[in-house]
């Protein structure tokens, strides 16, 4: 995370409600643990895995302090964060700044890539376990389906699920996918793809026009044309 990109969070949770407790000085009068180190600490839990006693060698904070913080702030992040961050495209003009790199490629009409991104689910019961080991892995895990543009921006994510389903389960999951697959959203996007037209010998490339948007899926998802393309009349 760049730094200003820290200092803008740190900011942002300097002014919320939930982070009160971490501002200015507690019953007794004593100053509080620096927010701003709390805050690179749950950073580092989510980035590296670090745990909350290795905070506390780190900051001198003690590890309870860095526990009680960090749950949270996971809990400030999806209730603020996400929804200020990861916006579904729902219309064809929120839609058009994820196209470009999708155009220069030859790729019109697509505007996000998806797939199941796994998080692993530390001191999962183990009675869970069985449920949360894909066939892919050897550990418990949580599966999201992510879709992001080719800027790597995160546009919808579903919550976790077990790590043993697969992307066709978690697309029926999935509230962005149904919604382009259903013609819930996104009907309104139209774009042009080459063509064949003419009989044999007296073949001309040709424009035609399309409705719907659709994205990029490995072989493991629906055959889904969400990538439903939807010919126009000319």
């Amino acid at each position: 995370m760049p730094y200003s990109s820290y200092l803008e969070l740190l900011q942002k949770i300097q002014s919320a409600e939930e982070f009160t407790r971490w501002i200015g000085k507690d019953a007794v009068g004593e100053s509080s643990s620096p927010i701003g180190l709390l805050l690179l600490g749950a950073l580092r839990n989510l980035g590296r895995g670090l745990t909350f006693d290795d905070l506390e060698e780190c900051t001198a904070i003690g590890e309870e302090t860095h526990r009680q913080f960090f749950h949270i702030f996971i809990a400030y992040d999806e209730n603020s964060l996400n929804p200020e961050y990861v916006r579904m495209s729902e219309t064809a003009e929120e839609y058009h700044g994820h196209r470009h790199e999708y155009e220069v490629g030859g790729l019109s009409g697509a505007g996000y890539s998806t797939d199941g991104t796994n998080v692993i689910l530390w001191r999962c019961e183990h009675n869970l376990k069985q449920a949360n080991i894909g066939f892919k892995d050897t550990h418990p895990a949580r599966t999201y389906n992510v879709s992001v543009n080719h800027r790597r921006q995160i546009l919808h994510s579903t919550r976790g699920h077990p790590g043993r389903w697969n992307d066709k389960t978690l697309a029926m999951f999935d509230e962005f996918l149904c919604g382009i697959h259903d013609n819930k959203i996104l009907q309104d996007v139209r774009f042009e793809l080459l063509s064949w037209s003419g009989a044999v010998g007296e073949l001309a490339i040709v424009k035609k026009k399309y409705q719907g948007a659709w994205g990029l899926v490995d072989n493991g998802y629906h055959r889904w044309a969400c990538t439903r393309l939807k010919r126009l009349p000319r």
